[in-house]
Parts: C-alpha cells; sequence; structure tokens
C-alpha cells in the first residue's frame, strides 16, 4: 500500500506534465487561452438567467450566482466522468511502456477539472465579495473539507469510469445519458424551495450531489457555511466514500489485468 502510494508520489511530475499538456492542447491556438474556462460558463449563466429569473421570480444578480456556481460544479462532475471514461483508454501507450501507477492516469482527470473549477469559480467570488462583503473566517473553513472531498469524488468517479470503460466500452455512452438526467434531478437551475419543485423535492433530498452543492454555495454565495452544514456533509461523505471505495477495490483488483484488455 505505502508503496504504490510512494509510486504515486514519485510520478507527479510525470502527472504534472500531463495535465500542463491536457491544458494548453485545450486552449492551443485560442486568442484568449485559458480565459475561456472562465467565459464559457459565464455565459452560458447569462443566458439562462435572462431567460429564467423572471419565471422563477428572483433577483437576475442573485440568480445569476446561483446558477453560476452550479454550472461550475456540474462541469467539474461531467468532466471527471466524461473524461474519466478515456483516462485509461486514452493513456495506452504510457501504461504499456513505464510501470507507473494506474492511479496517476485518472488523477490526471482529477487535476484538469480543478484548474478548470478554480478558474470558473473566480467571477463567483469577485460578485460575492462586491455584493454582499468578505465571507466570514467560519464560512472560509467550511471550504477545506468541502474541498477535500471534491478532490477524493473527483479522483474516484475518474478512476471508477476509466477502468469500467476499459472492460465494458458503452460505459461511456451510459454515463452521458444518467448525467443529463442528474442534470435536471440536481438544483443547478433551480431551487429546491421553490414552490413549483415542492413535489420533487424528495428527488434533491436523496441526491448527495444536490447536498454537495450547497455545501459550495452556502460560503460562496452567502460568506457563510451552509445551513445544516453537519447533515450535508454526513450526506456528501456517504458518496465520497462509497466512490472510493468502489474506485480503490477495483483499481486493486484490475492493476495487473488492464494490459491485457488495452
Amino acid at each position: 500500500m505505502f508503496g504504490y502510494l510512494r509510486g504515486i508520489y514519485q510520478s507527479r511530475l510525470f502527472c504534472y506534465s500531463l495535465v500542463q499538456h491536457d491544458i494548453r492542447k485545450r486552449y492551443r491556438r485560442s486568442a484568449l487561452g485559458v480565459l475561456w474556462a472562465v467565459i464559457q460558463p459565464v455565459m452560458l449563466a447569462l443566458v439562462l438567467t435572462f431567460i429564467l429569473h423572471r419565471a422563477f421570480q428572483h433577483a437576475a444578480v442573485d440568480y445569476f450566482l446561483y446558477v453560476l456556481t452550479g454550472l461550475c460544479f456540474w462541469n467539474y462532475i461531467t468532466h471527471v466522468v466524461s473524461g474519466g471514461c478515456q483516462s485509461i483508454q486514452g493513456a495506452t501507450v504510457y501504461i504499456l511502456e513505464n510501470r507507473i501507477p494506474i492511479a496517476v492516469y485518472p488523477l490526471r482527470y482529477m487535476l484538469v477539472g480543478v484548474f478548470h473549477l478554480v478558474m470558473a469559480m473566480l467571477p463567483v467570488a469577485v460578485l460575492s465579495v462586491i455584493i454582499s462583503g468578505l465571507p466570514t473566517l467560519a464560512g472560509v473553513i467550511s471550504l477545506i473539507p468541502v474541498a477535500l472531498l471534491l478532490l477524493v469524488l473527483g479522483w474516484s468517479l475518474s478512476c471508477f469510469f476509466g477502468i469500467a470503460a476499459v472492460y465494458v466500452p458503452d460505459v461511456s455512452q451510459i454515463t452521458q445519458v444518467a448525467l443529463r438526467i442528474l442534470f435536471y434531478a440536481t438544483p443547478i437551475i433551480w431551487q429546491k424551495n421553490m414552490a413549483r419543485f415542492k413535489e420533487i423535492e424528495w428527488v434533491v433530498s436523496l441526491n448527495p450531489l444536490a447536498a454537495m452543492m450547497d455545501l459550495v454555495r452556502g460560503p460562496l454565495l452567502n460568506g457563510l457555511p451552509a445551513d445544516n452544514f453537519a447533515s450535508l456533509y454526513g450526506l456528501s461523505s456517504l458518496l465520497v466514500v462509497a466512490s472510493f471505495a468502489a474506485a480503490c477495490g477495483l483499481l486493486f483488483w484490475c492493476e495487473n489485468r488492464l494490459v491485457l484488455r488495452l
């Protein structure tokens, strides 16, 4: 176990070079470069705000920040799942030529997702400070354990679906459908306390991604820890622990067999 972790640590520069390559490749020949990581979610949030804020009876600025935060979170989840499906197969050349722990390749997609998440959250942080002032110390501190959950969840999902896609090629297609369904079952563009959504509030209460999203939104939008922080964190932790256990179990079972499937 410790030897495996040591192998991951020793591969950190290799992983960093892969992350750097992915980011550069994505924005190569672009005039604005990595600014697109900010512009894309902001533009989509502006369009959704223009169309929906009156229908949902929300102030435009408040709804914009609400939607933008949700989109940033969801883009991260989508990236680690969809990209994760290619994390192993896309690294076939490296895997066949180097004895590097398989866990490094899903880590690559998680770190790229974190980069885009942080970039996209910058407008949210700036606008929240301008509108509501600086967040409280408790709000800032509450983000630390939430960030840890996001990191572990990102690697776990990327690793699990990356290995699963090697054995079941249709996994990438299945996840696309599942993500579309989850998008509407998660309060990204709507709020669970809206009167018209009261009948499906039970769906949100069973959705651990909704709990994690509330943990992110609380400090960023209100400057305070999310309401019912303990229960929300507990529900989110269940998802993360289950995902991590599934990813680790699949990884250690398939580590030496994957080469035969590539």
